[in-house]
């Protein structure tokens, strides 16, 4: 139960909210688009889960070093976070037409809800990389160490992965679902396009921090 708890006290920091506000974004554009808005849920959660169960699994391991890797993801996953948060706004936004260009099975594939939902898992997975000092601090010098003690390294990691990411989930559903009162359907149906140049801002600012600060 504390190991689900520091999670959700992750995701409330103040330090994490770039990321959280991408989340928000991508799930909510992705919701509101697709009839199946449990898709994105799903592999948002996988992914965000499945790199916490894959770092407690190499550091109990001995095959990465704790204060190495909290470093590296500190300082280098933002360079991959910006781009692929502008990639994940670009197909929200439906800017990347790219029928016009290639014709092929694969393309309308992609383009398919289940097909688009899959950019959740990645998403979720960079997402979970991106300590900052703060989460970093939680994550490998509290709930490692104490996973480490107890021998439940993929428990652990688990609780943590669901706490932290419950709290995004509900209030995507808010957003999407308890506004439809509120929010004509007119703006409903420009949320996609909404959240995607959302997406696209935050990943440009921060692909210029990360490359000029």
């Amino acid at each position: 139960m504390s190991c689900f708890l520091l999670g959700i006290l992750t995701t409330l920091h103040p330090c994490p909210m770039t990321t959280n506000i991408s989340a928000i974004s991508m799930l909510s554009g992705y919701t509101s688009k697709y009839k199946r808005g449990f898709y994105p849920f799903f592999m948002y959660v996988i992914g965000y889960v499945g790199v916490y169960i894959l770092i407690s699994g190499l550091l109990s391991t001995g095959l990465i070093v704790r204060s190495s890797l909290s470093y590296f993801l500190q300082n280098s996953i933002g360079f991959f976070l910006g781009p692929l948060l502008i990639l994940v706004g670009m197909v929200l936004t439906d800017m990347l037409k790219l029928k016009r260009f290639y014709k092929a099975p694969i393309i309308s594939k992609l383009q398919a809800r289940k097909g688009s939902a899959m950019y959740a898992l990645p998403m979720g997975a960079l997402l979970a990389l991106s300590f900052c000092p703060a989460t970093a601090a939680l994550f490998f010098g509290v709930l490692i160490p104490l996973s480490l003690r107890h021998g439940q390294t993929l428990l652990f990691p688990v609780l943590y992965g669901l706490g932290a990411a419950i709290p995004i989930i509900i209030i995507v559903l808010f957003i999407v679902h308890g506004n439809k009162k509120i929010i004509n359907e007119k703006w409903q149906r420009r949320l996609p396009l909404i959240t995607g140049w959302t997406l696209i801002i935050i990943g440009i600012i921060i692909s210029i921090q990360r490359l000029y600060l």
